[in-house]
C-alpha cells in the first residue's frame, strides 16, 4: 500500500512540474523570428545568469524593475526569523516588492500575543510536551526539524513563562497556591489575587497596562520605521508627528480605561503632532512647500479620521487582556464543575469533564490567537506601516528531481 502512495505521490509530482512546464512555455512571447522569456532574477545572482547565458549560447538583457511593474518578493530571513513562515504560508499574505519585511518584528510581538492570548502555564506545558514528541518522532525518521515545530517551541516557552508570573495552571487556584508556583508568581500580576492578601496594587489593571505599553511600543515602531525610510525628506517630519501624537493617545487611553492621571501637556503634543503631520505629509519632491501645505490641509479631515483609528487601534490591544482572563474563566469554571465529581464512583466523570472542558478551552485559544494574535500583526501594525500585503512569492522556474536542482539559477 505504502508503495502505490508513493507512486501515486510521484504521478502527482510529474503532472505538476507538465503544467509548469506548459504555463511557462505558452507565456513565451514572441518579435517577429524571436522568442523570448520575461522573468524576475535576484540581484545577487545576476551575474550568475550571465555566465550560464554566455556559457549556452542564450541572448540575455537585464534591467532593473520600474516603478509600473510588479516583482515577487524574496523575503530573506535568518534562521532565528524563519521559523515565522509556516505563519505567513497559513495566511497566505506576502508583503509587496516595495513595502516592509517585517518578519522578526511579526515574530517578536506574536510570540508575546500568543503568551498572553492563552496565558496558561499548564497549557504551555502541554504544547511544550507535544512538540517534544514531535521533535523525537521527526529525529528518529531522519527529517530535519520543521519550522513549524521550532515555532511551537517558542511558543509553547513564552507560554510557560507569561502563566507562570501571573500564576495561572489550567485555571486553578489550588495549584496557583502551592508554594513552589507561588513563589514564582509575581503578586502584582497575580492571576488569583486573592493568594496574596497584602496585595494593594489591582493586578488586571497591571495586565492591560502591559497591553497598551505593547500597543504603544508596537505602533510607535511602526512610525519610526516609516520615519527612516522617507528621512531626509520633509516628509519624514510628519511620521515624527505621529509618533508625538500617539503617545499623547496613548496617554488619553490610560485615562479613560485605567484612570490613571492625564499629564497637563497631552492635548498639547496631540495638537502638535496633528499638525505636523498636515503640514508635512504631503510634502514631495520638487515641490513647493505651500503647495505640501494646500494639499496636507485639503486632506486634513481624512488626517482627523486616521487620528481616530489610531486611537481605537491602541484600545484594540486590550483584546489580550480580555480573551486571556476569558480562558482563566472559562478552565476555572469546568474545574468548579468537576470538584465535587472527584471522589467516589464519580471520578471517572471529573476527568472526563476536565479533559473535556480543558481541551475545548485550549482549541478556543489556539482559535483566538488566529483571530486575535495575528490581527494584530497583520491589520494594526501593519495599517500603520501602510502595508497592504500586496506581493506574491517569489517562485523562480525550476526542476527538482531527488532533491537536485537543475536548470535553477541558484
Amino acid at each position: 500500500m505504502t508503495g502505490a502512495v508513493g507512486l501515486v505521490e510521484q504521478y502527482r509530482q510529474d503532472l505538476e512540474k507538465r503544467l509548469e512546464f506548459a504555463r511557462v512555455k505558452f507565456g513565451m512571447q514572441d518579435v517577429e523570428k524571436i522568442v523570448y522569456l520575461q522573468g524576475y532574477c535576484p540581484e545577487e545572482k545576476t551575474e550568475k545568469l550571465i555566465r550560464a547565458a554566455e556559457k549556452n549560447g542564450w541572448g540575455i538583457m537585464t534591467e532593473e524593475p520600474e516603478l509600473i511593474d510588479n516583482p515577487p518578493t524574496l523575503l530573506k530571513m535568518s534562521k532565528w526569523v524563519a521559523i515565522i513562515k509556516p505563519v505567513f504560508d497559513f495566511l497566505g499574505t506576502v508583503p509587496g516588492y516595495r513595502e516592509y519585511d517585517i518578519s522578526k518584528y511579526f515574530l517578536i510581538f506574536f510570540a508575546f500575543f500568543v503568551a498572553m492570548i492563552i496565558g496558561d502555564a499548564g497549557y504551555g506545558a502541554i504544547f511544550l510536551a507535544v512538540c517534544i514528541f514531535a521533535h523525537y518522532k521527526s529525529a528518529k525518521s531522519g527529517k530535519p526539524l520543521a519550522l513549524s515545530i521550532k515555532l511551537f517551541y517558542v511558543l509553547s516557552i513564552m507560554t510557560i513563562l507569561w502563566g507562570t508570573i501571573t500564576g495561572n495552571w489550567f485555571g486553578a487556584v489550588q495549584i496557583a497556591g502551592l508554594p513552589f508556583f507561588k513563589a514564582l508568581t509575581i503578586p502584582q500580576l497575580a492571576t488569583f489575587p486573592e493568594l496574596f492578601p497584602d496585595l494593594k496594587a489591582d493586578p488586571q489593571q497591571k495586565v492591560m497596562f502591559i497591553c497598551f505599553v505593547i500597543a504603544i511600543t508596537q505602533l510607535s515602531l511602526a512610525n519610526i520605521m516609516n520615519f527612516l525610510k522617507a528621512f531626509p525628506e520633509l516628509k519624514a517630519v510628519a511620521h515624527l508627528g505621529w509618533t508625538v501624537m500617539m503617545v499623547g493617545l496613548f496617554l488619553v487611553v490610560l485615562n479613560l480605561v485605567l484612570g490613571m492621571a492625564m499629564p497637563g501637556f497631552t492635548v498639547w503634543i496631540i495638537i502638535g503632532g496633528l499638525v505636523s503631520i498636515i503640514l508635512f505629509m504631503n510634502q514631495e519632491k520638487g515641490q513647493s512647500f505651500f503647495k505640501g501645505i494646500l494639499a496636507g490641509l485639503g486632506g486634513a479631515f481624512n488626517t482627523f479620521l486616521d487620528s481616530i483609528s489610531s486611537f481605537s487601534n491602541i484600545i484594540s490591544y486590550i483584546r489580550l487582556f480580555a480573551v486571556g482572563m476569558a480562558s482563566v474563566a472559562i478552565a476555572s469554571s469546568f474545574n468548579n464543575i468537576a470538584a465535587p465529581m472527584m471522589h467516589g464512583f464519580a471520578f471517572p466523570a471529573a476527568i472526563l469533564v476536565l479533559l473535556i472542558g480543558h481541551g475545548l478551552n485550549i482549541v478556543m485559544g489556539m482559535l483566538s490567537v488566529i483571530v486575535h494574535g495575528i490581527r494584530l500583526n497583520v491589520l494594526e501594525f501593519s495599517s500603520q506601516l501602510g502595508m497592504e500585503w500586496t506581493g506574491y512569492e517569489y517562485k523562480p522556474f525550476k526542476e527538482k528531481e531527488k532533491n537536485i536542482t537543475k536548470g535553477e539559477i541558484q
